[in-house]
């Protein structure tokens, strides 16, 4: 059964927007874009053109990290039983490296959130926050076989997102839509 978004408030259709999968229901996201849209141009003095903020995290790929370490953890605990000496080495530094991704799966750490003021991010440096009018664009970079996000400031600086993936391609088209005057 298909929703009838003419019948859904303003308010309604913009929750709507910021939790469908637009991935998976890309026809539906771009119905709930044209409505709004339609009542912006309708009538723009009870329409408010503020949308609401974007928010995106990296804890899926910690949490696949942390398996992945974990997994190799035992594999470093069955060596160590076995007296091989490689054992303690791989063991010392998967247990390491479980610790780190464990911690950061719990504070979740890394996230992006784009809203009215601009584009503010945590990672591992701390927090970050770039106004509208210092980004003059997103980009996205190809890195091996992943691509990451990468805001371009209109000094000539160079702001990497901490979120990979489909994430960045998102990031970059909300971004570049915000700045070109677009309702996202």
């Amino acid at each position: 059964m298909e929703p009838n978004y003419t019948d859904y408030s303003k308010e309604e259709l913009e929750q709507a927007l910021t939790t469908i999968d637009q991935a998976a229901f890309p026809d539906r996201t771009l119905r709930i874009k044209h409505e709004i849209g339609r009542r912006l141009n309708e009538n723009p003095t009870t329409c408010n053109a503020s949308t609401p903020s974007h928010r995106w995290t990296s804890t899926g790929r910690n949490i696949l990290l942390l398996l992945c370490f974990c997994l190799l953890t035992m594999l470093a605990l069955t060596a160590l039983f076995s007296g091989k000496t490689e054992g303690i080495i791989l063991f010392v530094f998967s247990v390491s490296l479980t610790t780190f991704f464990a911690i950061n799966v719990f504070r979740k750490n890394d996230w992006v959130q784009i809203d009215e003021s601009g584009v503010k991010y945590k990672n591992i440096l701390g927090y970050k926050h770039l106004y509208w009018n210092e980004i003059a664009t997103c980009k996205i970079r190809y890195l091996r076989y992943t691509k990451s996000a990468v805001l371009i400031g209109k000094t000539g600086g160079e702001y990497a997102l901490p979120v990979t993936g489909r994430n960045a391609k998102e990031i970059t088209e909300v971004v570049n839509a915000k700045l070109h005057g677009n309702v996202v």
